[in-house]
This record gives structure tokens, sequence and C-alpha cells, in this order.
């Protein structure tokens, strides 16, 4: 396990309005506020969910849809730094009238009815940086590497 070290920064609490973009949102808001890494939760309710399941053996993300008004049970991941910039990485579960769930990784296109954020901002001195990783097709973490 490579590991960096942050401190918790500014708590930062929020609200996304209704009809916006929910991914794009945290991602605007990030690059506005220079928001580099970050620990994001977020609760509320969706209109419309946009997700990927990431298929391990293709090595591909395949893109959902839900076309209707969801719960949002949790709404977890992180900030940190991809081509130089603010990259939300958030998994998202929710849930219909009856009880059921459905997830995977938040894309753009889910519309929010009413969704609440918070950001725990970390501070570091080189920043938490993604990069390709061949042997699982994904943009990881840098931890530990010195970038």
């Amino acid at each position: 396990m490579k590991v960096q070290e942050f401190k918790t920064g500014k708590v930062l609490v929020g609200r996304i309005e209704l009809g916006e973009d929910l991914y794009q949102s945290i991602e605007e808001y990030c690059i506005k506020n220079n928001i580099r890494q970050a620990w994001v939760n977020g609760l509320g309710a969706v209109t419309h969910l946009a997700y990927f399941y990431y298929d391990q053996l293709e090595k591909k993300y395949i893109q959902a849809h839900v076309d209707e008004r969801l719960e949002i049970l949790s709404c977890i991941g992180n900030i940190s730094l991809k081509d130089g910039k603010p990259f939300p990485h958030l998994h998202i579960v929710c849930s219909d009238r009856k009880g059921g769930t459905v997830g995977g990784h938040l894309t753009p296109g889910t519309k929010v009815f009413a969704c609440e954020v918070i950001f725990f901002v970390l501070e570091g001195a080189s920043g938490l940086n993604r990069a390709f990783d061949s042997q699982t097709g994904l943009n990881l973490w840098q931890c530990g590497l010195g970038q």
C-alpha cells in the first residue's frame, strides 16, 4: 500500500438546487473554488439518474440511466486532480418508492430534486493526482509516488 498524508482543512456545506446536474455542479464548484482534493458526501433526491458500471473484464464503463424520481441513499466520493484539474470520483446509491436500489459511478446527466453536500477539504503539499493504470484500465491515485 502506498500512502500520502493530508490534513483536514475547511469543511464546506452546501445545497444543489432543483434541476441542476449533480455531477457538473460538484465539478464546477471545485474548479471555481480551486478545491484540489476533498472527501465528498451527499444526500437528497433526483428526478433522473445517470451512472456508469465498470466492467472489470472488458475494462470499460457501461452507461445506464433511470428516468424516475429516486431518493439518494448515499453519494460519496472524492476530489483529486486528473490532467491538472479537479476531478470528482463519486459513487451513488438511490432507492425507488418500493425500496429497490440502483447505483454506480455518478456521471453527468443526473438531475437534482434536492441535494445537500458536504466537502471535507484535504490539505497537502503535493496534491492528490490520478494517472492511468494499465492493469485495471482506471485512472487511479498516485499516492506516495512523489507526484
